[in-house]
């Protein structure tokens, strides 16, 4: 598997960073040669200083053979154009973006097959809200995660050492809670 990324800051170097470490071939593309180096030396991968909306730059990146396109930019322009590149210019199968301004994130029209078919579009201040959000909902959550459009939710709790539930019968919680739900893992600490 191959993955460009557009954008050598802390989100495109750690996502380089987490990639590599999975066997995955990538390449960053920077117009900062500064950050461009430091990732070259820490994790030894291929990079390319130039624009990411610059089509000789995809060309040199090996776009043609890239499966995802990972554009992580400051600039929402930058990452729509690059996606919009790699879709029409050298058909990668899957872009993903940061687009921080709502106006853009919104319009699922605009972001959507028919135009720059981007997917997903990740707006890191929305995430942080939600995820602050779903922790609210469930007490005592430490992590919420959701799938399947909310329709699966996987919860993790640390129980407080004097909960009602602590030593009880498993089907104990079926009475105190009102909702469909699995146990798929007990950690005692």
């Amino acid at each position: 598997m191959r993955v460009i990324i557009v954008g050598a800051g802390e989100v495109g170097y750690n996502t380089a960073k987490f990639l590599t470490l999975e066997g995955i071939d990538v390449v960053v593309i920077d117009r900062d040669g500064e950050k461009l180096r430091r990732i070259s030396e820490e994790l030894d991968i291929a990079t390319i200083e130039g624009e990411g909306s610059d089509p000789s730059v995809f060309k040199e990146a090996g776009a043609r053979n890239a499966d995802i396109l990972v554009a992580v930019t400051n600039s929402d322009e930058t990452n729509m154009i690059a996606c919009l590149l790699g879709k029409a210019l050298f058909g990668v199968k899957r872009r993903i973006a940061r687009i921080r301004n709502p106006d853009y994130f919104f319009n699922k029209e605009l972001l959507g097959k028919n135009y720059l078919d981007i997917d997903p579009a990740i707006n890191p201040e929305l995430e942080t809200a939600n995820a602050i959000l779903r922790i609210l909902e469930i007490p005592f959550a430490t992590e919420v995660i959701e799938f399947e459009e909310e329709r699966v939710v996987v919860t993790g709790l640390k129980i407080p050492a004097k909960s009602r539930v602590i030593n009880r019968d498993l089907k104990y919680l079926r009475s105190i809670i009102n909702k469909n739900f699995i146990i798929g893992i007990i950690k005692k600490w």
